[in-house]
């Protein structure tokens, strides 16, 4: 449902001007387009030195694990997001504790500013999202449908670890191979399915050599499952032209995982009271935010969204557009 109880930031005319002032690219756009071409470039150097016959293998091992989501089966890419690893770990009967202690101190930190400014999955969204905005099409959903769309990650992760954490404490071995029988592929790939990065670096480009290179139309006849993953992630697709970073909002597990220590990060934006005019006035921030943040009825302190907040500073892309300087950065504010 499109939400259409928002004053002013929803009429047409809005839309239209809010787009003219977003089509011109801010310093602080353009520097986090830089650093997010520069983590898809050389987090896929495998791909790249092939291509260029070129040693790149400190950039594998640079960006060999990632605090987003990343596969480690890409063809192209050696890397691995950290909720890949934690949940292969209590597969392979490993506690992460120290991997999760390095997810809580890089939340608590710089928030989810990693999806923002370098997850390639959230790239590809955001040029996604860009083309609705350029073609008027962007879209909000409901304020009441929102919030229950938001909780549809913690259920996946919830599943997730559901399943994967008893393998870490079985102790007998024939139950604990009987148990990795039982899951199946999943066993083996926890996080495959959902993980979006899995679907553009993992799945494309193996569709594409069987039905492309190999012409083996046997492939989707045979395997239904590829073709409802297909399926699902095209409608993802759609669905970030009409509503950006849709699949970060409502479906990103990694996204669920860090929201609860997000939401105290030390590294926040925030609200100057004596600049701020209101939703009544502009609002515009609201209609910036790709996570679908009531930006104005957040704390002046802080900007946080209960952890949604993602740090892209499209909000204050807005607010300056609109030479209100409202939006700014802040440090150890709660």
């Amino acid at each position: 449902m499109v939400e259409r109880d928002m004053q002013e930031p929803e009429t047409t005319e809005t839309r239209k001007s809010f787009k003219l002032r977003m089509s011109q690219v801010s310093k602080l756009t353009l520097i986090r387009r830089i650093i997010q071409l520069f983590v898809i470039i050389f987090l896929n150097a495998v791909f790249w030195g092939g291509v260029f016959s070129t040693d790149l293998s400190f950039f594998t091992s640079l960006f060999r694990y990632v605090p987003f989501l990343s596969s480690p089966r890409s063809t192209f890419s050696d890397s691995g997001g950290f909720l890949e690893i934690m949940l292969g770990s209590f597969m392979a009967q490993i506690v992460p504790l120290f991997l999760l202690g390095l997810v809580i101190i890089i939340s608590i930190i710089i928030g989810r500013s990693t999806c923002g400014w370098m997850c390639p999955a959230g790239f590809i969204q955001d040029i996604f999202g860009w083309a609705g905005e350029v073609t008027n099409n962007s879209r909000q959903v409901s304020v009441t449908s929102h919030p229950f769309l938001s909780r549809v990650k913690n259920w996946i992760l919830g599943l997730l670890l559901l399943f994967t954490i008893p393998a870490a404490f079985i102790t007998d071995k024939p139950t604990y191979t009987l148990y990795l029988q039982t899951l199946g592929d999943f066993g083996k790939n926890p996080l495959g399915f959902w993980s979006l990065d899995e679907f553009f670096f993992v799945f494309v480009p193996k569709i594409t050599n069987e039905l492309a290179v190999d012409q083996n139309l046997d492939y989707l006849t045979n395997n239904w499952l590829v073709i409802i993953q297909g399926l699902f992630y095209l409608i993802v697709i759609i669905l970030a032209f009409y509503f950006p970073r849709s699949y970060c909002r409502y479906l990103c597990p990694y996204g669920a995982l860090v929201r609860p220590f997000a939401k105290h990060s030390i590294v926040a934006l925030a609200r100057n009271p004596t600049k701020c005019v209101g939703r009544k006035e502009c609002g515009e921030c609201e209609l910036a935010c790709p996570m679908q943040i009531r930006i104005l009825d957040e704390p002046y302190a802080k900007i946080s969204g209960n952890g949604e907040c993602i740090l892209c500073g499209r909000c204050k892309d807005a607010c300056d557009k609109k030479q209100y300087g409202a939006i700014e950065l802040s440090f150890f504010k709660s």
